[in-house]
């Protein structure tokens, strides 16, 4: 295969990691702690050219499956007013806004998924 067909068949890598926040400071100014078995969601990211084709979707979808078989009960992230597409995906996935962590409305909001629960 020529390099310029390699190049042509290229892909985005779409990227998730979830780490354990269990007993941290949740951010929220308050000295209040994350919940026993609460998971962060950090790094989801897929290119522009790969957006609204549903791989968002269904790499959360994969995320939340093996955070519940590690032990996770909840699932927390952060996104903001200036990651429009990231405000419509997560609430369509079932997670809730959190109370807001800042004054500024362009700043990160966290977000929270409460897994094996039906909202």
């Amino acid at each position: 295969m020529s390099a310029s067909s390699e190049a042509s068949r290229a892909v985005s890598v779409e990227v998730v990691a979830v780490r354990d926040v269990s007993g941290v400071d949740d951010g929220r100014g308050r000295g209040t702690v994350h919940p026993v078995a609460t998971g962060e969601v950090k790094r989801l990211y897929g290119a522009p050219s790969h957006r609204g084709h549903g791989i968002a979707r269904r790499l959360m979808d994969e995320t939340e499956q093996c955070s519940r078989s590690l032990g996770f009960r909840t699932l927390v992230l952060e996104t903001g007013t200036m990651q429009p597409e990231a405000m419509a995906l997560y609430p369509a996935l079932g997670y809730e806004p959190i109370e807001a962590t800042a004054a500024d409305p362009a700043l990160p909001r966290q977000i929270v998924r409460y897994l094996g629960e039906k909202r």
